[in-house]
């Protein structure tokens, strides 16, 4: 399995990448006493991401031999997307600024609480983001515009859980992407997708409560989607920081 260590990343990288490993380092001394290296693999090298059919891009602590390693685990390292790179390690940046998750139980890691992490988490980010130097908004509306693509050629389903995911996704674009792409947004699924539409238009009129660039307000307004949209199972938040930092001091 080929890994880029971060020494090597560094060579490669433009100046706001190199502006969000220097973050990362400065936030984890902070917290930690010591910054993991951050390194870059293949997931579709990984075992138990290689499978998975759609892209996927995600990030989470290895340790090996003793050391502690950010694994940031990419769609494609030849080469790395600079852009990808600093938005799964803004997510830890962010995890160090306090801003938290929930997870849902017993089923852990599943759509629903993957995309309402997403939804609460992707406006900081993005800032995050640009504050380093990169310009997430034409992936953000690639994205918007690749799901309105399919969101056209589908009916809607009657599973409501479902339509609860993609009213997570949708809403997760319609807050990120430019106006006149939301606007085709609420054409097409306020016709085509009604029930998705008014529970997107539920968490849509929710987030209007709530700056989501405050780490408590972030977690607050995920409590109330979960409320107001009935999303199902247990939650709690989530541990990702103090499991960190065991794993940094075992």
């Amino acid at each position: 399995m080929k890994l880029i260590e971060e020494v090597n990343i560094r060579k490669i990288a433009d100046s706001p990448t190199l502006a969000m490993l220097d973050l990362w380092k400065k936030l984890a001394m902070e917290k930690f006493g010591k910054a993991p290296e951050v390194i870059i693999g293949d997931r579709k090298e990984h075992p138990q991401l290689k499978s998975f059919a759609g892209s996927i891009n995600l990030s989470y602590p290895h340790k090996v031999k003793g050391n502690v390693y950010l694994a940031l685990w990419l769609d494609s390292i030849a080469p790395p997307d600079l852009l990808m790179v600093t938005h799964e390690l803004g997510h830890w940046v962010l995890k160090l600024q306090k801003f938290r998750g929930l997870l849902s139980y017993p089923k852990k890691n599943n759509n629903i609480e993957i995309m309402l992490n997403s939804l609460a988490h992707h406006v900081p980010l993005y800032n995050l983001q640009k504050k380093c130097g990169h310009e997430p908004q034409t992936e953000i509306n690639s994205r918007a515009l690749h799901n309105l693509d399919l969101f056209s050629k589908d009916e809607e389903p009657y599973d409501s859980n479902t339509c609860k995911i993609s009213a997570l996704i949708l809403a997760d674009d319609m807050i990120n992407c430019t106006s006149s792409i939301a606007d085709q947004m609420i054409i097409l699924f306020s016709k085509k997708h009604p029930k998705t539409y008014k529970i997107m238009e539920t968490i849509l009129e929710t987030k209007s409560y709530y700056d989501l660039q405050i780490p408590e307000k972030s977690l607050k307004f995920q409590r109330m989607v979960i409320k107001k949209v009935a999303l199902p199972g247990s939650w709690d938040i989530d541990k990702d920081v103090d499991e960190l930092d065991k794993l940094i001091r075992a």
